[in-house]
């Protein structure tokens, strides 16, 4: 079996060696997964965003499976991307962390949006973005998460059920 990921790192177009990040990106994966990774990738130009293609080989460097977790493969790689970007690129400001959760809203993958709804719902997947409920750790999450359950609803996967109170 194999794996495959997009790397598309916000700014990408300010990435002036986008082979070296992708090398970057894969040395520290192999670091966490504690094996050599046989991988090759592709990187486009043909988009806003420079990205780049990465298939891997599904085993180690025994030749054994590969088991990734699924948390690793939904959140670390992710994590490791981001931290070699900022390596390359600096700290984003607070602006530019704003304008990244604000292209959540209708992001067509699993976002930070998402994981805040999650936490917020209870045992019913219902959840109530009324003013007097917390919702999230500042004040701005509050519209980004109802703008992020009307495009939910858009795509049938959240529907608004009474009041402030929706079901996904």
């Amino acid at each position: 079996h194999h794996c495959r990921l997009i790397l598309s790192p916000e700014k990408g177009y300010e990435i002036a060696d986008m082979r070296a990040y992708v090398r970057d990106v894969m040395q520290r994966i192999e670091r966490d997964v504690g094996t050599k990774l046989y991988w090759i990738a592709i990187e486009h130009h043909n988009t806003d965003n420079p990205h780049a293609h990465i298939l891997f080989r599904g085993k180690d460097g025994q030749g054994q499976d590969l088991i990734l977790r699924r948390a690793y493969i939904g959140y670390r790689i992710r994590q490791r991307a981001s931290e070699a970007a900022t390596d390359l690129l600096g700290e984003r400001t607070e602006r530019e962390r704003e304008q990244a959760r604000e292209k959540e809203v209708q992001a067509e993958r699993f976002t930070s949006l998402d994981r805040t709804i999650e936490r917020n719902m209870d045992e019913k997947h219902v959840i109530d973005v009324s003013p007097d409920v917390q919702i999230g750790w500042r004040r701005s999450d509050r519209p980004l998460v109802i703008a992020r359950l009307q495009w939910l609803e858009s795509m049938e996967l959240a529907e608004k059920i009474q009041g402030t109170k929706w079901q996904l």
